[in-house]
């Protein structure tokens, strides 16, 4: 049994636990490196809950949306 590194709840792993079956995670979209090290930072480099890691996963990509629009806002400002 695994605890999730974001609300210690206790949960399966397949890859941690070793039951030799494919983790529920594997169907969720990958994560880049640059949000792998976002979360490291956050204290978050072990596994999360089938809870956590979709809410975790929708975090990061509201705010990776967020710094594309000011990156972007920033380039039209240049140009003006």
């Amino acid at each position: 049994m695994s605890q999730c590194a974001r609300c210690t709840e206790p949960f399966t792993c397949a890859m941690a636990d070793q039951t030799g079956q494919d983790c529920w995670c594997v169907s969720l979209p990958a994560i880049d490196a640059d949000s792998l090290k976002t979360l490291a930072a956050r204290g978050l480099s072990s596994c999360l809950c089938p809870r956590c890691l979709p809410q975790v996963l929708q975090e990061l990509k509201e705010q990776q949306e967020i710094q594309q629009g000011q990156k972007a806002q920033a380039e039209k400002t240049q140009t003006d």
